[in-house]
């Protein structure tokens, strides 16, 4: 029992910090947010005057009280309110009711119709605050996920990032708002009608609340169980979006190798796991709603029996007896949906935990320098670099020392998984050394400010990414500044201006779709290059940048690398020799490390692996 306590509290404490944490995102919205508290309070209140009515009408009917008699039978709560009418006390016992006891039922209606406007406008402000609170949480989400390191993306999939960084947002805010209003709601509607309750008949009342505090203890040992079953669900929901966005990534994959009935099986796993996760939510939730509905019973059915009992002996009267039923239906109403609002709270809790745990996630250490370099005057030296993805596993790149003088091209070639591509991301420092440290005139880029280090580097992969909107939104991401002038002349010199001009139905501003669909592949390859030629840094690497080119299109793109290639420090991945043979400085890289150093012909001569490369023919690696 002590260990069952102790859960409780602390699950109490969370809550209490979670929505504590909450309330920064709630403060812009404040005014609203206290508005549909303030409408969900009155909607609560108002719950209570309803059996005050229905008394007022049956004493009117069947007790022939006048007015006055039939306020003064009110409940003790109500008489500050009535106060104001001490003075008129003569005339209100006059005042036949019996005559105009139509009245209340029209004022029944009237009252039901502004409790409805208070409902409306709670629910309105309410769903205002939510999607607001639900935007500022994705806001700071995006923010977080933007900054993440390149490893993290390396380990995660898209589902989870759609889910975690986007769906909990509204899973969380859906949930803990549209609850709090609900608990608010209920809440004044409890309190008023116990009042109620305890006014019109004591002993009923006691017997009527004491059956009520029986429903702690089925919510107190489900608890546990939704909340895992909760947790469970929102993985399940995770996992299921995944063949969804492999059906819109790699359709053309899927087609080709006609992997339809494959990824129709792996949607059917995922939605087998939600499915046994959601029934067992609803057996949980299930369980509840009868036992709600049990001890509901069994409070009316004791009411019944001994208010029976009360009006026999006269110290009940019959529209006394009728509110207390009415009041008793009303309270009791809200507690038999708990199941349903048990599941919904504590999937709405564990998504916001998992939205806090994802905005209090440490971005790895990764040192923001403040040297402000802004251009290359001398070399790039990498020295004694070694590199790991992760901690257990082997070393990608080890011991690599090399010197890289400025307006030098140097080319990095060897065998798949030797590490080429890995050292092009570090030195566009997409992840930092595991030891030792590239360095560009002596400032380890570390050490370099994030922003200069940005306008020093430039890239070219060999799968660049394009993003969704026009040709001309994808230039100006890199350049905004930049004239139509300026735009023509960068996709002129990567020999796409006439492609642009005579093919593309709106020219720059045609819509290239998810991913530059509209696009060849070699076509997105010179939009790459387009984009680094408006950059003009001063480093340029490129990663197989011509992998992905026909002949015709590596001839023209050769030629506008080798107009980008001018004045600059270029890096070279490559596997084709026609691309890397007039760089000044050849690298040969087998499993992590440099083996062997220099020109195209000086590399021959030594007839070691370089040689052995070039001699399986033009492509040095398939």
């Amino acid at each position: 029992m002590t260990n069952k306590f102790l859960v409780g509290l602390q699950s109490s404490f969370l809550l209490t910090k979670e929505y504590k944490r909450l309330w920064p995102y709630v403060a812009p919205s404040l005014p609203l947010f206290l508005l549909a508290m303030g409408c969900a309070i009155m909607v609560g209140l108002l719950d209570a005057m309803m059996p005050l009515a229905i008394k007022l009408f049956m004493d009117t009917i069947f007790e022939h009280k006048n007015l006055l008699e039939v306020l003064q039978s009110l409940p003790v709560w109500v008489s500050p309110f009535l106060s104001v009418l001490k003075p008129y006390e003569s005339v209100l016992a006059s005042i036949n009711l019996l005559e105009k006891a139509f009245y209340i039922p029209v004022g029944i209606v009237l009252f039901t119709m502004i409790q409805g406007v208070f409902n409306y406008t709670a629910t309105v402000a309410n769903s205002v605050v939510r999607v607001d609170v639900s935007q500022r949480l994705k806001q700071d989400l995006f923010a977080k996920l933007l900054n993440y390191e390149a490893a993290w993306y390396d380990a995660s999939s898209s589902g989870e990032v759609i889910s975690h960084f986007c769906g909990d947002s509204d899973t969380a805010t859906a949930g803990l708002t549209d609850i709090l209003k609900t608990a608010t709601i209920r809440f004044f509607s409890v309190a008023g009608l116990a009042l109620t309750l305890l006014g019109l008949s004591p002993q009923l009342a006691f017997i009527a609340l004491g059956v009520l505090g029986t429903i702690v203890i089925p919510i107190t040992f489900s608890r546990k169980y939704l909340k895992r079953v909760s947790e469970q669900s929102l993985n399940a929901n995770t996992q299921l979006t995944i063949p969804y966005i492999e059906a819109l990534q790699g359709n053309r994959v899927i087609k080709l190798f006609r992997l339809q009935s494959h990824q129709l099986g792996l949607l059917s796993q995922a939605l087998k796991v939600v499915r046994k996760v959601s029934i067992r939510m609803a057996q949980i939730s299930g369980i509840l709603t009868p036992l709600m509905h049990t001890i509901a019973g069994l409070g009316i059915g004791l009411v019944l029996y001994y208010g029976s009992i009360l009006i026999q002996d006269g110290t009940l009267t019959a529209g006394g007896f009728a509110a207390f039923i009415t009041s008793l239906i009303l309270l009791y109403t809200p507690i038999k949906s708990l199941g349903n609002s048990s599941t919904q709270f504590h999937l709405a809790f564990i998504a916001l935990e998992r939205v806090f745990a994802r905005i209090d996630r440490p971005i790895e250490a990764k040192v923001t320098g403040t040297v402000p370099l802004d251009n290359l005057q001398n070399a790039i030296e990498i020295q004694d670099l070694s590199f790991q993805y992760r901690s257990h596993l082997p070393k990608v790149l080890k011991n690599i020392n090399l010197s890289i003088k400025k307006g030098q091209s140097v080319a990095f070639v060897g065998g798949s998984g030797s590490g080429k591509s890995t050292l092009a991301h570090l030195l566009l420092r997409l992840y930092d050394p595991s030891e030792g440290a590239i360095l560009i005139d002596g400032t380890p880029i570390h050490e370099i400010e994030e922003a200069a280090f940005r306008h020093l580097v430039t890239a070219v992969f060999q799968d660049n990414f394009i993003f969704h909107g026009t040709l001309r939104d994808n230039l100006l991401l890199i350049k905004p500044s930049a004239t139509e002038a300026e735009l023509k002349q960068a996709l002129a010199n990567a020999y796409l201006l006439d492609m642009v001009e005579n093919q593309l139905p709106d020219g720059l501003d045609t819509i290239l779709g998810e991913r530059g669909v509209l696009l060849s592949g070699g076509q997105r390859q010179r939009l790459a290059i387009a984009r680094a030629l408006l950059r003009n840094a001063p480093i340029l690497v490129l990663d197989e940048a011509t992998s992905a080119l026909d002949n015709e299109s590596e001839r023209m793109v050769q030629q506008a690398i080798d107009v980008l290639m001018r004045d600059r420090t270029v890096i070279v991945i490559a596997h084709r020799l026609s691309t890397i043979q007039h760089c000044d400085l050849i690298a040969v890289m087998n499993h992590g490390e440099i083996v062997e150093t220099g020109t195209h012909q000086a590399l021959l001569a030594q007839n070691g692996a370089y040689a052995k490369l070039h001699r399986s023919g033009d492509v040095l690696v398939v």
